[in-house]
C-alpha cells in the first residue's frame, strides 16, 4: 500500500508543477474518461523509424536489472512506479538518452510475467480475449520537454518489433478518446479500435464501465461505496449524538423496542432487515387485530417521519453495506412480483435512504412514475448525480415539503394497484 500512496503522491506533486493545484485535487479525487481499448497482429508492424538523435537507446527492464542500472529518472512518480508494477509482474522498456537519462518509458505485461491469474485490471475492464501469445502494452509516457517530432510513435513502434521478436503475436493497448495524439499514434501504427468504457476515478481508485456491457456497470459500486463511507465518517460526531438523543425519546413515548426492524429487497432482490425508528403502537382493538397505521401513529411518531429522522437508523444499513446513501427506496417484499421486466433493473444497484424520485415527489408521485424513475437512476447514476441527490434532499427535509406521515393514504399499495389490473 505505501508504494502505491507514494506513486500517487509524486503524480500529484507533479502534475501540480504542471497544471496548477486544483487540477491536481480534481484528477486525483475524481475523473470522468472515456477509454478506448485497441488491438493489432504484431505481424503487421510497421517498420519503425529511426531516432533522430542517435544518442538515444531502448533499454527493457524488469526487477532482476532495474535497481542495478541506476537509472536518472526526471519524474520521481515514474521511479516509484516500479515498486507498484513489479511485484504485479509488470515489465518495462525505457527510452533512455546517453544511457542514463530516462526520457519515456512504457510499461507491459503477458501471461508468462502475471504474477495473479487477471494479468492487468485492464484486459479484465474491457473484456479482451487474452492469450499466451498476446502482450499487454499501458502507460506510455515521455517527458513534457521531449515530445513532438514523432518520438512517441518511433518508441511504441520499436517496442512492438522487440516484442514481436520476442515470439508475441498479437498486442492490446488504450488511450483516452480525448487525447488525439494518442489516437493519431495508435491509428498511424496500426491498432483498430475495439468497444470503448468508460472509466471514473473516486479517490485514487479507477472504476470502468464497458459501454458495451450493462453488467459491468455494476463495477461503480465500489466508487459508491467509497463514498458512502467518506460521508458516513464525516458526519458520525453530529449523527451519532443525534440517533442516541433519538432513541431515548422514542424509548420514553413508545417503549421497546426502539428500533423496528422490516425485511426489504437489496441489491439484486436480495432480502436484509432495514431498520427504522419505531413511529407507531402495537394498539389493538377489541378481537386483538392491530388498528389501523394511521390511528397506531403517535404524535412523536408523526413528527420523526415529517421530518424524516425516523429513517436515520438506516445509516447502520449503509454502514452493513446493505444499503447506500442515495438509490432506489428498499420496498416491500409482496412487491416483487408485481414489477415489470424493466422496473426490475431498479435493483441493479444498491437501495438509497434517498434517491432521484424521493426529490421528485416522494409518496405523492404515482407508483408507474417513481418506478420509472428509480429504473433512470439505475440507468444513469454517477457520483455527481448522488451529490446533487444528496444536496437537493437535504433542503427538501429542511423545508418538509411533500412529506406524507401516511403513505396508505396518499396511494394504496403497489400491489393493491397491480392485482386489480391482473
Amino acid at each position: 500500500m505505501m508504494p502505491f500512496l507514494r506513486t500517487k503522491y509524486f503524480q500529484f506533486v507533479e502534475h501540480s508543477r504542471q497544471q496548477g493545484f486544483w487540477s491536481a485535487c480534481k484528477n486525483t479525487l475524481y475523473k470522468y474518461e472515456e477509454m478506448v481499448p485497441t488491438a493489432m497482429d504484431l505481424d503487421s508492424v510497421k517498420p519503425a523509424p529511426a531516432f533522430d538523435n542517435e544518442d538515444l537507446s531502448i533499454l527493457e527492464l524488469g526487477p532482476e536489472n532495474f535497481f542495478s542500472c541506476q537509472l536518472d529518472y526526471p519524474l520521481k512518480s515514474r521511479f516509484e512506479r516500479a515498486r507498484v508494477y513489479f511485484p504485479r509482474g509488470y515489465r518495462t522498456f525505457v527510452l533512455v538518452e546517453k544511457e542514463r537519462h530516462v526520457i519515456g518509458d512504457m510499461w507491459y505485461v503477458s501471461r508468462e510475467s502475471a504474477q495473479s491469474p487477471d494479468v492487468h485490471p485492464h484486459v479484465k475492464w474491457f473484456g479482451l480475449d487474452f492469450g499466451d501469445r498476446d502482450i499487454y502494452g499501458f502507460d506510455l509516457q515521455i517527458n513534457a520537454d521531449q515530445r513532438g517530432g514523432g518520438l512517441a510513435t518511433a518508441f511504441h513502434s520499436r517496442v512492438l518489433e522487440m516484442l514481436r521478436e520476442r515470439g508475441f503475436r498479437r498486442a492490446y493497448g488504450c488511450y483516452v478518446a480525448g487525447n488525439l495524439p494518442a489516437l493519431w499514434m495508435h491509428r498511424l501504427i496500426g491498432y483498430r479500435e475495439l468497444p470503448r468504457c468508460i472509466v471514473r476515478r473516486y479517490f485514487l481508485y479507477d472504476v470502468p464501465e464497458l459501454l458495451s456491457d450493462p453488467e459491468c456497470r455494476n463495477q461503480r459500486q465500489v466508487g459508491k461505496r467509497m463514498l458512502d463511507l467518506l460521508l458516513l465518517l464525516t458526519l458520525a460526531p453530529v449523527l451519532l449524538p443525534l440517533l442516541a438523543f433519538l432513541a431515548i425519546l422514542v424509548r420514553v413515548d413508545i417503549g421497546q423496542p426502539v428500533f423496528f426492524g422490516q425485511e426489504r429487497p437489496g441489491r439484486f432482490g436480495k432480502p436484509f432487515t432495514l431498520y427504522k425508528f419505531r413511529t407507531m403502537t402495537d394498539a389493538r382493538d377489541s378481537d386483538g387485530r392491530l388498528l389501523p397505521d394511521g390511528q397506531r401513529l403517535t404524535r412523536f411518531g408523526r413528527f420523526l417521519r415529517s421530518t424524516s429522522m425516523d429513517e436515520l437508523p438506516e445509516l447502520f444499513n449503509v454502514l452493513k453495506g446493505d444499503m447506500s446513501l442515495v438509490g432506489p427506496r428498499p420496498l416491500l417484499m409482496k412487491y416483487l412480483p408485481y414489477f415489470t421486466k424493466r422496473e426490475k433493473l431498479r435493483h441493479s444497484v444498491y437501495p438509497g435512504i434517498t434517491g432521484w424520485a424521493q426529490i421528485h415527489g416522494r409518496n405523492y408521485l404515482p407508483w408507474d412514475q417513481r418506478l420509472a424513475m428509480d429504473v433512470w437512476y439505475a440507468e444513469n447514476w454517477s457520483l455527481r448525480l448522488d451529490l446533487k441527490i444528496l444536496a437537493i434532499t437535504l433542503w427538501k427535509v429542511l423545508c418538509r415539503e411533500k412529506v406524507a406521515p401516511d403513505t396508505d393514504v396518499v396511494e394504496p399499495y403497489l400491489d393493491q394497484i397491480r392485482s386489480k389490473k391482473l
